[in-house]
This record gives structure tokens, sequence and C-alpha cells, in this order.
């Protein structure tokens, strides 16, 4: 009886130990006592999944695209992204939504000319670095702001969200006007030292300093 007992036990052992090793969570590493924390493969977030494929298909590469250097992206014109690309990825297609993701994400914007940003582990033909990418902690008063934006999701045209659009319409029109005035100075410039270089043109009495 004793005999009978003692297979039946190991029996069970051997059944219950074929059914871990089945799981996935031996298949990922957690069996024969290895760490959760250290084995488990974390799959990138789906935001992250989809930016990477809008960047990378050259169908819309005159809108966004990857930087010459691959290590950033730029947007090159945010109203037919919004128009044409951010619907077909989201259920919106709101760009300020869009940017709020982004800065929960960790990316920031490194050119004042353009619209370009930049994540170190976000680079082109690195898609399985995307996991080391990590969300911030919510409660940011950027994360506050994306959330009345509803990020992701349906989108309600809030007052607050009406003045961030607002403030990024009016901030692209300065940034106009400053282009505009320095291409304006360079055009001085160079009109100031032509005639630096042509003093006969001027009256004979006129001297250049």
């Amino acid at each position: 009886m004793g005999t009978d007992v003692s297979e039946s036990n190991s029996n069970a052992i051997v059944t219950a130990a074929a059914a871990v090793s089945a799981t996935p969570l031996a298949k990922e590493g957690y069996a024969n006592g290895a760490s959760s924390s250290s084995s488990r493969v974390r799959a990138p977030p789906p935001f992250l999944l989809k930016v990477y494929d809008i960047v990378k298909n050259p169908e819309t590469e005159s809108i966004i695209s990857w930087s010459s250097s691959g290590t950033s992206f730029i947007v090159w014109d945010p109203h037919r992204f919004a128009a044409e690309v951010l619907g077909k990825y989201f259920r919106h297609n709101n760009f300020a939504s869009f940017i709020c993701q982004l800065n929960t994400y960790g990316f920031r914007k490194i050119n004042w000319d353009r619209l370009e940003f930049q994540n170190a582990w976000f680079q082109k033909g690195k898609k399985s670095w995307l996991k080391k990418i990590k969300r911030r902690i919510q409660g940011t008063q950027n994360a506050h702001l994306c959330k009345l934006l509803g990020t992701e999701g349906q989108l309600s045209l809030s007052g607050e969200q009406k003045k961030f659009e607002s403030l990024m319409q009016e901030h692209d029109a300065l940034k106009v006007e400053i282009m505009k005035l320095k291409d304006r100075e360079e055009n001085q410039r160079r009109k100031w030292k032509s005639l630096r270089k042509k003093p006969s043109v001027l009256h004979p009495s006129c001297k250049i300093c």
C-alpha cells in the first residue's frame, strides 16, 4: 500500500512539472528558479510600434520620415500628417494629442526650425530597441494635458485643447516671421558687402569705412 502511495505521488509530481514547463512563464525563463523581473520579454507599447511603422513608410516620407542620421524623425507637414496619416493608425487625427504622447514616452524636440523628435532608443533599423522605451509616470503636467486631449481615443474639443492648438498656430506663425526677418537681414548683408566691393559706383566724395 505504501508503494502505491509513493508511485501515485511520483506520478503527480511528474505531471505537475510537465504542466509547468508547458506554460508561457516557463518558456520565458521562469522555470528552474529564474527571476521573472530579469527574464520576462516585454513587448513594445502599441503606440511606439505604430509610430515606428509610420516613420518608416516610404509612401508618406514627404510628410514624415527619418532624419538623415536615422536617430530622429521629422514631421515635414503637420497639417497633412494630421489629415492623411494619423487617422489610419489611431482613433483620432489630432496632432496635439500625438505630440503629447511622444512627450509621455520621453521624446524631445531637438530642432527649433522644424518638428524633429528624438529618443535614444527610437532609431532607424532598431525596432527591437522599442521595448527599452518606458512610459513616464503619470501625474506630470504633460501627462495631464494628454489626458485632457483624450490620447489615443475619441477626442473632445475641450477648451484646453483649443487653447493648445491656438498656441501652436501662433508659434508656427512666429517661426515664419522670424525666418522672413532672417532672410531679409541676410539680403541686406549681401547688398552691403556688394557695395563695399564696388566703391566706384558711389559718388567720389562718399567713403565707406
